[in-house]
């Protein structure tokens, strides 16, 4: 094959894969990629232009092959390549030391793997016609842009993958609609409590600077818009209004933060309660500018008042859920020891159920900044309370034939429609529990966390919930085999630690006192009649109470057994009793009594078989006849949790003891018991606000709208709200 044949094999596999045309590899089978041959091309190109360059040697005279014609090609079949023999070594060319690459081979390699239809691995190359144009073939077309990167060619392209946009977007908003599952956002590793502590702790002494001026500066404009006595030019109520304004703007130049995001959400389609505020100051604003004119309203003043005074308390509300954050965020990050508080469904029930276990509370920084309830109700409610509003503006401004009053009925309107409590439902016995629970040791995730708490009808006792690591000792240890104490004490300690029981601290101090070690526990179980059963190092290992010892027929010395004595017997011999102390805590057994005062059903997964109830009567002198003590094989699927799998984080924990995780589960109940109170009282406060000032317009026209009224309204409805808030601190 000489230099012609070589560049003309090269460029039809070349074209024929897209390598020439389009400037790049043509897309392959998932198995064969394209960019796997592009090594082979470069060679093939590199040997061509090697083969015109150099000068080839004159060939032997007994070596020399017949010349072809001058000028000519030899002609191949349409569409067939000529196979080559299989193992056969390539030809040399003329006596040549370098090895000519057959190129027929590559092209025969390309049309079986890049035909349009289905081939098997083991068909032979198709025939190719003989007029078959190489150069056109190209999978995606270059007039419409298709698979391509590139913009669009015509606008009517461009139009069309604008409406495709935007149809997606709607049919993403409908959740009938057949759209790919969406997969969890990556949002990173979680803000160290500490760090979020400091961050929410640095707005807390700048917000308060900023709701103690407005409060003086709401102080002034109550007492003009509530016509008391003023002195000089504040008599004329064109004064008194350009006066209100002023001050109104100054509150709103306060609030700057909450303005400047409720305008921006508000373009983003997202209207809440601060944009509500916002919208009815500036409605109030205009509404002032047109009723500072002589003969355009007839209201007096205007309501900038009431709609100040509803910014002013979302900014209060700001600065409480700052303060209710760094103190809930505060505790884990200060905490030593911090315990996890678990909501869950367990595969026992279909009831939620609240544990305590070990561990870092993880996402409870996120959980706890999750949007609170208030806020998410505005924010689906003000919408409807937008046109609500503003249809009731344009009837009341019909039916009453006072048009130049709109504005007036639209801010009036507007204002009750966003009670000063909309975002204090929340935040204001948040901040009050969390301020109480802290001296406790405890926290709550947020709104997250205190709405499992208060949907759980279960609560999970385990063995450091009772007895804590420093109420649990061992008082004396008997040996009663020949083996050595170090042995007896690692089969003890061994079995123990697979059981998770409230003996290991005290067991894992004597097994290094005593330098022994942790041995494999194989079929490992809890025997019905209080205690468990192993096999170590090919002994059948028993641990467990008196009663258990008699029915599994092991001898017994009764004179020196107690009834918290913990015994051990390997192959049915006695070999050790470990005398047990439990010391009562206080503040366990308060916890105790109220939990069987709350209507939570405590459910006791002890796996320490000496704590009873015979137990708990003696020691914290307490009436048992309602406690839960499941069989021990419930009790340890029950403990032995993992917060990431089967629930998410409610509260935190950094005190022993059942008394600080009790005080946060009733403390929650109480709070979410509160908070549902709040969120009723504000939105039937919005209802009756709108259908009160409507009706009043109807009846008496604008002129009847009371600045006094509505203001004794907005507090009475903030009393309310302060009443159900302390009532949850008792």
């Amino acid at each position: 094959m000489d230099d012609l044949d070589f560049e003309r094999v090269l460029s039809e596999a070349k074209s024929y894969v897209g390598y020439e045309g389009s400037g790049k590899a043509r897309p392959s089978s998932p198995k064969q990629k394209s960019s796997d041959h592009s090594a082979e091309f470069a060679r093939a190109d590199r040997y061509v232009q090697k083969l015109k360059t150099e000068e080839k040697p004159s060939p032997a005279p007994e070596s020399r092959k017949p010349e072809k014609a001058p000028g000519k090609v030899p002609e191949k079949a349409p569409g067939k390549v000529p196979e080559k023999a299989p193992g056969k070594a390539p030809e040399k060319s003329d006596g040549q030391l370098y090895e000519i690459p057959d190129m027929e081979e590559y092209a025969q390699s390309y049309e079986s793997v890049h035909m349009f239809k289905d081939i098997k691995t083991d068909a032979s190359a198709p025939d190719i016609p003989s007029d078959y144009d190489y150069t056109s073939e190209n999978t995606f077309s270059e007039d419409t842009g298709e698979g391509s990167d590139s913009v669009p060619s015509s606008f009517r392209a461009y139009l069309q993958s604008v409406f495709a946009s935007l149809m997606l977007r709607f049919r993403v908003g409908n959740k009938n609609a057949a759209t790919v599952p969406d997969f969890d956002e990556d949002l990173g590793k979680e803000v160290e409590p500490a760090l979020a502590s400091k961050y929410y702790g640095s707005f807390t002494g700048n917000m308060r600077l900023r709701f103690r001026l407005s409060l003086i500066i709401l102080f002034f404009m109550g007492w003009i818009s509530l016509d008391l006595p003023v002195p000089g030019m504040l008599r004329s109520d064109t004064v008194a209004t350009v006066f209100c304004l002023a001050l109104q703007f100054l509150i709103m130049l306060i609030s700057l933060d909450i303005v400047s995001n409720a305008v921006t959400n508000a373009f983003k389609g997202k209207i809440g309660a601060d944009t509500l505020s916002v919208l009815a100051c500036l409605l109030t604003t205009l509404d002032g500018f047109l009723s500072a004119k002589a003969d355009i309203g007839t209201a007096p003043l205007p309501l900038s008042f009431l709609s100040s005074f509803t910014l002013v308390g979302i900014l209060w509300s700001s600065l409480l859920s700052a303060r209710g954050l760094r103190k809930a965020i505060r505790v884990p990050a200060i905490g030593k020891k911090r315990f996890s508080v678990i909501a869950e469904n367990p595969d026992l029930s279909n009831e939620m159920t609240v544990i305590k276990t070990t561990g870092e509370p993880e996402n409870f920084v996120r959980r706890s900044e999750e949007a609170p309830p208030d806020e998410t109700m505005f924010s689906r409610a003000a919408p409807f309370i937008l046109v609500v509003c503003m249809v009731l503006a344009v009837l009341a401004s019909v039916i009453t034939k006072s048009y130049q009053d709109f504005f007036h009925a639209f801010s009036a309107l507007i204002t009750m429609s966003v009670p000063v409590t909309a975002l204090l439902c929340f935040a204001f016995p948040y901040c009050n529990i969390s301020l109480c629970i802290f001296h406790f040791g405890t926290a709550i995730a947020g709104w997250s966390g205190l709405s499992d708490i208060g949907r759980s009808t279960r609560i999970i006792v385990s063995d450091y919930d009772l007895f804590p690591e420093s109420c649990v000792r061992i008082k004396s240890v008997r040996v009663l085999a020949a083996d050595s104490p170090s042995v007896i004490v690692s089969y003890a300690a061994s079995i123990i630690n697979e059981s998770g029981c409230g003996l290991i601290p005290s067991f894992m101090k004597l097994l290094n006192k005593n330098n022994g070690t942790l041995m494999p526990v194989l079929n490992f179980e809890f025997m019905p009649g209080g205690g468990m059963r192993g096999m170590i190092d090919g002994h059948s290992v028993i641990c467990g109470s008196a009663e258990l010892m008699r029915l599994m027929q092991v001898k017994l010395p009764y004179k020196l057994l107690t009834k918290t004595t913990v015994l051990l017997s390997v192959d049915g011999i006695l070999y050790g009793l470990f005398d047990i102390q439990y010391d009562p805590k206080h503040s366990v057994r308060e916890a105790l009594i109220e939990l069987m005062k709350s209507q939570r059903h405590p459910v006791f997964a002890i796996k320490d078989f000496n704590i009873t109830p015979e137990m708990i009567n003696q020691v914290y002198d307490l009436p048992t006849d309602g406690y839960d003590f499941p069989p021990y094989s419930e009790r340890y699927k029950m403990t032995k949790t993992d917060p990431e799998e089967t629930g998410q984080v409610a509260a935190v924990v950094c005190m022993e003891g059942l008394g600080p995780f009790a005080k946060a589960i009733n403390m929650g109940t109480r709070l979410h018991k509160c908070v549902v109170t709040n969120l009723m009282i504000a939105m039937a406060a919005s209802i009756i606000g709108i259908v009160t000032v409507f009706v009043m317009m109807l009846s008496g026209g604008i002129a009847a709208l009371s600045i006094r009224w509505l203001f004794i309204y907005m507090m009475a409805v903030l009393a309310s709200i302060f009443i159900t808030g302390l009532t949850a601190l008792e």
